[in-house]
């Protein structure tokens, strides 16, 4: 490393120039590094002890470990998915749906000449239609067979204008004869464990790997039931860490290159982004403050663009609420804010205007209330039960979750219908029902209060009446929800704002 971050002329400064103390940063990673001076080799900077990390393009860890077999290829990674009650469980690989702007511009029909074939060596190929990847179908995790083998997605036919069928072209190697680690992704699945993917105490985990490879029994792994392809014989099992760092745990995982992590809490942003790019990274506009928690491990935090880096200390006070700091990009571009805490870093796209056109938020599915349109994350008060209700959509195949919530019953759900389905479930519903929810998934839902039922008894719960909550409960809660975009959100304005403190780029707010 030629130059790093100087905590105390709060520049970047050359090893040739540099004078050995410890406040130097790593201009990558945000991490603690040394200054070598160099009598045999070059004068140049190296991490400390433990602060390296495998994602930073400064570390030099000496060692192949991150070349290793356990990382993809390429494309997404191996997912098991676990019940937890058969004790079933299989391998698959989730294949990325069309985009809301690639649906627009085709249909389902116009898939039909276009396809994917996944391919396992010695073994004849599986096609699947490319018309599983359109959006709400759910049909995008396909079925592997756990194989020593690499897996091959290829794509065949033709595929519309406008889609870039090369992105789902992708290799994954086969599972290794020492087994394979899967970490918690989401509900019942685990996703193959990479090295950038962290593991905490207290995690969940599943070992899939042939009977040989069993974990040993003072792990206390629970089995799950046994497979065979290729005449090899795989077999799972379930193995909860311990909440805290435990030696045969330690020890075991050591054998596959993972350390296990405290459970942290990463530094986030929680001002809401104007938009998400492709890659899912968030636009905030150029004048726009951008409101930062750093995590409770952090000592120090930086904030480096294209051409300006900023950095400053961060304060810590016991029994008090974690400090927010506001940011201020001078510049459009790519941002980063960087901790010294382990793995700590947002990244952000500060933009003068939206990147997509405005035609592009246009919804793909709205909710007809009588006269009245309902665009997805809506909220509406309605004030007849006698109104028909109904859903329109530009995709024919999207599949809705409704729940209804009553006062005087259960909660009734009903899941994977289409819009034609709605209208009639709904009608049911509305007697009896004071809350209907739409669900499309990933594209939003609406959620229609209803007037009480004349008709119905008065409901017994205890309505407490609301108070005004206080600018450290309202903060809180905006924090807290940052990423669910069904609850309101705030941004600072000039009145009432209080700076208590300024470094640079970097206001503290209390």
């Amino acid at each position: 490393m030629e130059r790093a971050y100087d905590l105390l002329t709060d520049r970047y400064v050359s090893a040739h120039d540099a004078a050995p103390h410890p406040g130097y940063l790593c201009p990558c990673c945000c991490g603690r590094v040394h200054l070598r001076p160099g009598k045999v080799k070059i004068p140049h900077f190296a991490h400390n002890q433990g602060e390296g990390r495998a994602d930073c393009e400064e570390y030099r860890p000496g060692s192949a470990a991150y070349n290793s077999h356990y990382a993809p290829v390429g494309g997404s990674p191996l997912f098991v998915h676990v019940d937890f009650e058969s004790g079933e469980w299989t391998l698959h690989l989730e294949l990325p749906p069309l985009t809301p702007h690639e649906s627009r511009r085709s249909a389902p029909s116009m898939l039909h000449s276009g396809g994917i074939e996944v391919h396992h060596k010695g073994s004849a190929p599986r096609h699947v239609a490319a018309s599983v990847l359109w959006p709400g179908t759910g049909q995008n995790a396909i079925t592997v067979p756990p194989s020593r083998r690499d897996i091959e997605v290829k794509i065949t036919g033709k595929w519309p204008t406008g889609i870039k069928a090369t992105r789902w072209q992708q290799t994954l190697r086969g599972l290794p004869p020492q087994g394979m680690l899967f970490v918690p992704y989401r509900g019942g699945s685990y996703r193959r464990y990479e090295w950038t993917t962290p593991i905490h105490w207290g995690d969940r985990i599943v070992f899939v790997g042939t009977p040989q490879a069993r974990p040993p029994q003072q792990l206390r792994p629970s089995p799950l039931k046994s497979k065979s392809t290729d005449g090899t014989d795989w077999s799972a099992w379930l193995i909860t860490l311990p909440h805290q760092a435990n030696g045969p745990f330690s020890t075991w995982l050591a054998r596959f290159g993972i350390t296990v992590e405290e459970r942290r809490s990463r530094t986030r942003i929680v001002t809401p982004a104007v938009e998400y790019g492709p890659d899912g990274i968030p636009h905030f506009y150029l004048d726009e403050l951008l409101v930062v928690i750093p995590s409770p491990q952090a000592t120090a935090m930086v904030a480096e663009s294209h051409v300006t880096i900023s950095a400053t200390r961060l304060r810590r006070r016991e029994s008090a609420p974690p400090t927010a700091y506001a940011v201020s990009a001078l510049e459009a571009g790519t941002l980063h804010i960087r901790t010294d805490a382990k793995q700590d870093t947002v990244r952000a796209e500060i933009v003068n205007e939206p990147s997509v056109p405005m035609d592009d938020f246009t919804p793909v599915w709205s909710v007809l209330y009588g006269e009245t349109r309902l665009h997805p994350f809506t909220t509406y008060q309605g004030g007849s039960r006698t109104v028909e209700i109904k859903v329109v959509s530009e995709l024919p195949r999207l599949a809705y979750y409704l729940t209804a919530q009553s006062l005087t019953g259960p909660e009734m759900r009903y899941h994977s219908v289409s819009a034609l389905d709605v209208a009639e479930w709904v009608t049911t519903q509305l007697p009896h029902a004071s809350r209907l929810t739409i669900d499309a998934g990933n594209l939003g839902y609406v959620r229609i209060y209803l007037a009480p039922n004349p008709s119905l008894p008065p409901a017994t719960t205890d309505i407490k009446p609301v108070r005004r909550p206080t600018w450290e409960t309202t903060y809180a809660l905006a924090a807290g929800s940052a990423s669910d975009p069904s609850i309101p959100h705030w941004r600072f304005r000039d009145r009432g704002l209080r700076p208590t403190g300024r470094n640079d780029r970097f206001m503290v707010f209390e």
